[in-house]
């Protein structure tokens, strides 16, 4: 009952096959069919591979790669090439990490000096650009406070030394208020003995 080309697949013994079946019409009766059988293991083994591997590296695990054992050509060429990828982004990756954990703990000299091109080393340059940047705020910061506690011990010893000519000046006007008393003493007593005389 074939009357169109039927697509299928089918796993016989451990294998992967695709199936194309076509009828063979002659004077518009259908007399057979032709069947042609693919071996897609080692393709659907790949996919398979290729599909964990950036499953895994989507996860976060750039620990994958994908065997070369029994590869050869274009499948050998396809799995180094998608093993120097994922190689090449957990570097990068490892890379970012350390100078953004270096930040963390307030180390401000871990630079990125591995080449990379593209994104890479996009990245590379902004991330060292980053640290560059944090390390002359911080610079600035640290000359500003210096100047500011400069100024505040300035400020301080001036309140010390004006303090200090303070009570200088309060204990001259207590000696002189002192005098004073003693003066208004001997001129009451020089009235008193004006009066008597």
């Amino acid at each position: 009952s074939l009357q169109t080309t039927y697509h299928g697949k089918a796993e016989v013994g451990g294998r992967t096959f695709t199936v194309i079946a076509n009828p063979i019409i002659v004077d518009g009766e259908r007399i057979g069919s032709v069947v042609e059988w693919a071996d897609l293991t080692a393709e659907v083994a790949m996919e398979r591979e290729i599909d964990s591997i950036i499953e895994a590296a989507g996860a976060g695990d750039f620990s994958k790669q994908i065997d070369l054992t029994g590869k050869s050509g274009f499948f050998e060429n396809l799995s180094k090439g998608v093993n120097s990828l994922i190689s090449t982004a957990e570097v990068a990756l490892n890379d970012v990490i350390r100078i953004l954990g270096a930040m963390a703990r307030g180390d401000l000299s871990e630079r990125i000096t591995r080449d990379y091109q593209g994104a890479f080393g996009t990245m590379k340059n902004d991330a060292n650009t980053t640290a560059d940047k944090l390390t002359e705020v911080i610079t600035k910061i640290r000359t500003a406070s210096s100047a500011i506690n400069s100024a505040a011990n300035e400020i301080a010893q001036g309140n010390a030394d004006l303090s200090q000519r303070t009570e200088e000046q309060a204990s001259s006007l207590e000696e002189t208020a002192s005098s004073m008393e003693q003066m208004t003493s001997t001129v009451k007593q020089s009235a008193d003995n004006a009066i008597q005389a």
